[in-house]
């Protein structure tokens, strides 16, 4: 950081359009690349593996069906819980209904009961007030 800036090698280029990518040494990274390319070049070629995207194809599309598969699966699924949670609410809106009626019944039944028995006890009471003299 303490050159001078004008004591610095300027890096040239051929082509305008060259990008310069010099390293500090002043070499040129892009001949650097192209002796490692030529190297490789001459070296015995190895073989890649076979990528053929058939197989992956093939994988791939069933893969695709059997999601859509479990899609529509889980979708009639959630239809079905919607319905058995309308149901439930129907049945529970019934029951509450039935449980209100049984009440109103029981309460009817139980103050008519009361009545009776009041009735009676006032008739008992009467008739045991007339026997007695």
């Amino acid at each position: 950081m303490t050159d001078n800036i004008t004591l610095r090698k300027q890096f040239t280029r051929e082509n305008e359009y060259e990008p310069i990518i010099n390293d500090v040494k002043g070499h040129s990274l892009l001949e650097e690349n192209n002796n490692s390319l030529e190297d490789i070049s001459l070296s015995p070629r190895r073989s890649l593996p076979d990528l053929s995207t058939r197989d992956y194809d093939d994988e791939y599309i069933q893969l695709k069906q059997k999601i859509e598969a479990l899609n529509s699966k889980l979708a009639s699924a959630h239809t079905e819980i919607e319905n058995l949670h309308m149901e439930k609410n129907v049945l529970q809106k019934e029951v509450h209904e039935q449980k209100k009626s049984n009440s109103a019944l029981y309460c009817h039944m139980f103050t008519e009961c009361q009545k009776a028995q009041v009735k009676n006890k006032r008739r008992l009471n009467i008739y045991a007030t007339k026997q007695i003299p």
